[in-house]
């Protein structure tokens, strides 16, 4: 199953790291509004 993940914290950081490890679906896309408060995003870096 193809995938696009839309979230942001570490709750989607989680998420996406567990689609990843599993390797069972194709991760298409992830999309994370950007910061306005120049916060570190957990799945920009992820």
């Amino acid at each position: 199953m193809k995938i696009a993940l839309i979230g942001q914290s570490a709750f989607g950081k989680a998420v996406l790291e567990e689609l990843s490890e599993r390797g069972e679906h194709e991760i298409v896309g992830v999309f994370a509004a950007p910061d306005g408060r120049r916060r570190r995003e957990p799945l920009a870096t992820a």
